[in-house]
């Protein structure tokens, strides 16, 4: 009978959600070659090649595909049963800051990942902007954040990488002849500058048809057809389509989900898979 070591198991699962060795290393406190050992143990134990490797990305297998829910599953079990006499009976509130375009459409699953793991656990969460919920973790009104940043930027740690992309319920609700109508989150977003930046690079004449207050506004006007938004392609409605150069739109910039926090292991490695394994989910679906 094969016998798995959970911090294997819990690397594996790191690497697979957020498609780096880098990454798991730093949420696990150690190293590259560390991660990479531990990786390779299972591999010999699982008598199967979970992860491939390139200079450039990490990806499951077909056989790394079929391991990792089951894998999921062990490693929530053994947190829980842990947590049932590491926390005891004390209550612990942690000041959330959540990037509205990073995570906000996460925030019901990533949770209730957590609360699994940390029954205890007392989350008190704000949602914004994620320049603002940036501003409010580097002010100490926050024990973590989790914001978009431009994949150029080196700080926190990257949870993965969510591209954006222009989409629309439709290519026919703008034509190149017409100004852009735009729908975006207040000036100061990121992702509205980005957007605004990369139209005005291109000479695309564009006008601010709809603002929201939040990513899921933009997602109920762009399903009903009231212009183009960028967004993670993540995020995307179901009922829209991705627009691009061939429909005569300028590329948008690479971002990364990244976590922002002082919490130390457990708590920061739980939060980090708790985003970043329902990211992974979304992107395989």
């Amino acid at each position: 009978m094969k016998h798995l070591a959970i911090e294997q198991l819990r690397s594996f699962v790191l690497v697979a959600d957020c498609e780096s060795f880098t990454t798991a290393a730093d949420l696990l406190g150690t190293t590259q070659s560390a991660i990479s050992l531990r990786v390779r143990k299972l591999e010999q134990t699982m008598e199967r090649r979970l992860l491939a490797r390139t200079p450039r990305a990490v990806s499951l297998t077909p056989e790394g595909a079929r391991f990792l829910a089951s894998a999921r599953q062990v490693l929530e079990a053994h947190d829980r049963a842990v947590a049932t006499f590491d926390a005891g009976t004390q209550t612990t509130t942690l000041r959330a800051a959540i990037g509205d375009h990073a995570a906000g459409a996460l925030l019901e699953s990533a949770f209730g990942r957590l609360s699994q793991v940390f029954p205890e656990l007392l989350l008190e969460v704000s949602v914004g902007l994620s320049a603002e919920m940036q501003a409010r973790y580097d002010a100490g009104k926050a024990d973590f954040a989790v914001v978009r940043m431009d994949i150029s930027r080196r700080q926190g740690i990257p949870l993965y990488r969510d591209q954006l992309v222009w989409c629309a319920r439709s290519p026919d609700v703008w034509r190149s002849s017409a100004a852009l109508p735009l729908l975006a989150l207040p000036g100061s977003c990121t992702v509205r500058l980005a957007a605004e930046r990369a139209l005005d690079g291109s000479n695309t004449a564009w006008r601010l048809a709809f603002t929201g207050g939040s990513v899921t506004a933009l997602q109920s006007a762009a399903s009903a057809g009231l212009g183009v938004a960028a967004i993670g392609q993540s995020q995307v409605p179901a009922d829209c389509v991705i627009l691009n150069r061939s429909h005569g739109l300028p590329d948008l910039p690479a971002s990364r989900i990244t976590l922002l926090t002082r919490l130390s292991n457990p708590l920061r490695g739980a939060i980090a898979a708790a985003f970043a394994a329902d990211a992974s989910d979304r992107r395989r679906e």
